[in-house]
């Protein structure tokens, strides 16, 4: 991969600057992908490591926002892309922590694409040919243990034991200590390294043996799937004013209350009188630019630029009221955190101050449906349980 980037580097067909450029003018993106777990570490690839740390989902995610807006336009700019779009699917094919039969036609769909993708833009024999042939010989060995062996699933993470002893029996410390400084930790890491390229390089062998391979690890837990029950109206509320937000702060709270709602009104109350009081359709909300799908405001760009919540639009005025909520419920968490019946204090108190969670609109239950979503955010802000997404299946279309 790092001699793909090299090529790509030197070439005027290519212009790698456009991560750097995608990530200065896509920092809110960027900033709120981070909080999500999936930070933007490395913007060049001009080494083996931080190639690796390049070839993300996070990476094709700023560009391709970038694509969007309009950021990155030139042919040689959205032809970069591609190719660092189809270099990261192929890294989390050969990264994958597991194969298995229920996977391996999607992935192998995936490897016969990047191949098509490096054929057409690199004609370089002495790197492209060897990667063509690796590809093709990854497929026929997993093609092969999947057909003999149909519900196995083949992992990467084993070593032979002999490279282990090797490595530990030189490496531990000299003092009776039960632990080791971070110092010590990165030195460890780095010696092993060259142990593994000393025992590789000098042609020594295990039978029946996996090559040690970075974990690229995005598992993240799953989502709870208890109903949320409603806190109690008997609230006693705070006497605190409202907190100004920060651009982040709003950002990931106009993302919040479009899932919230989507989860609450949507999946649990299945109401769609309060959804169509509450919501835009996506057909409302976006619009088709030169064949693309661009929010019509920039307050959904977050929602639409998402592609796991499956979180609803919010009409300006809902997102802008629930943005005076979230800057109350700082507030509070300023000043009464640790104190008992947090939740129903709180939405007991923004109750209080904004008028729009008594309101009934088109629904007869629209009063008691409002502040129950009120009640369900403050839940998932509390808990952060329910925030927390699923286990992306498939990476390449993060």
């Amino acid at each position: 991969m790092c001699s793909f980037y090299g090529l790509m580097s030197y070439s005027r067909l290519f212009d790698t600057s456009v991560v750097t450029r995608a990530h200065a003018r896509t920092l809110s993106t960027s900033n709120h992908l981070k909080r999500r777990g999936t930070c933007l570490i490395s913007t060049s690839g001009n080494s083996t490591i931080r190639c690796m740390q390049l070839l993300t989902p996070a990476t094709v995610a700023n560009l391709n926002v970038a694509v969007r807006r309009k950021i990155i336009h030139k042919e040689q700019d959205l032809r970069t892309c591609k190719v660092i779009a189809s270099l990261t699917e192929f890294c989390e094919v050969i990264h994958a922590g597991e194969i298995c039969s229920a996977q391996w036609e999607g992935q192998k769909a995936v490897l016969t694409k990047v191949k098509t993708c490096l054929r057409a833009n690199f004609e370089t024999d002495k790197i492209t040919k060897p990667t063509l042939q690796t590809i093709d010989n990854f497929m026929e060995v997993m093609d092969g243990l999947l057909e003999a062996y149909p519900g196995i699933t083949i992992h990467a993470y084993r070593v032979s034991q002999d490279l282990l002893e090797r490595f530990f029996c030189k490496m531990a410390p000299g003092r009776r200590t039960k632990t080791r400084p971070v110092e010590n930790i990165m030195k460890l890491g780095t010696r092993l390294m060259k142990q593994q390229l000393e025992f590789w390089g000098g042609e020594s062998s295990s039978d029946d043996d996996y090559h040690l391979i970075e974990k690229l690890d995005y598992v993240t837990p799953d989502q709870a799937e208890d109903e949320f029950m409603p806190y109690d109206l008997n609230g006693v509320p705070y006497e605190v004013a409202t907190r100004r937000l920060t651009t982040n702060e709003a950002e990931h709270f106009r993302l919040l209350t479009g899932y919230g709602i989507a989860q609450y009104i949507r999946e649990q109350l299945n109401c769609q009188a309060c959804l169509s009081d509450l919501t835009l359709t996506k057909e409302e909300a976006c619009s088709e630019v030169d064949g693309m799908l661009v929010a019509n405001i920039q307050e959904h760009d977050e929602i639409l630029a998402n592609k796991n919540l499956e979180a609803e639009f919010p009409r300006l005025d809902v997102l802008n009221v629930f943005l005076e909520a979230l800057g109350i419920y700082l507030e509070i968490m300023k000043f009464h955190m640790v104190e008992r019946n947090i939740g129903k204090r709180t939405q007991a108190t923004i109750l209080k101050q904004l008028d729009f969670f008594k309101k009934r609109g088109s629904c007869p239950n629209g009063r008691s449906h409002r502040t129950n979503l009120l009640g369900f955010i403050i839940h998932l802000l509390l808990i952060d349980k329910n925030w927390i997404q699923e286990r992306v299946k498939n990476l390449s279309e993060f």
